[in-house]
């Protein structure tokens, strides 16, 4: 936590660089799926979207390997995949997600699905959103 909150007063400062080196930092210390995700997020705050989405993407791998933290690593990469406003980019990690649901797992939230509206106003397919709306809204997927 002491690295997250490092990482973003950097940033509010305009200290791109420090707050990418601090999230590299906690990701090399705790080599965990978390700190992944917020180096992807650091990443993508500090203009370097191609790395930050291979970030997201790398921890759903992650995520789906150690069948935990799934539903929150794919929310992850999904808010990333809309960031770069590339609806291809949108539509390769909502079939992503789509494969990630079939990972059994053991620990996990809800299905996040507050990236679906920004999706579909970029373009994003349609029937795979109203797929994840339906899944998300039967809390199929949550393993507590």
């Amino acid at each position: 936590m002491l690295y997250n909150g490092a990482a973003t007063e950097c940033l509010l400062l305009g200290y791109m660089s420090a707050a990418e080196r601090i999230a590299v930092a906690a990701h090399e210390e705790l080599q965990d799926i978390c700190s992944l995700m917020s180096l992807s997020q650091t990443l993508m705050d500090v203009g370097k979207p191609s790395e930050g989405l291979a970030g997201a993407k790398a921890a759903l791998a992650e995520a789906m390997s150690e069948q935990v933290l799934v539903n929150y690593a794919a929310g992850h990469l999904m808010r990333q995949a809309v960031k770069t406003g590339s609806v291809e980019v949108v539509n390769e990690a909502l079939n992503a997600l789509v494969d990630s649901t079939q990972v059994p797992r053991t620990d996990d939230c809800a299905l996040e699905t507050d990236w679906i509206d920004a999706a579909e106003a970029l373009g994003a397919d349609k029937a795979l959103t109203d797929w994840v709306r339906a899944v998300a809204s039967s809390d199929s997927l949550v393993f507590e």
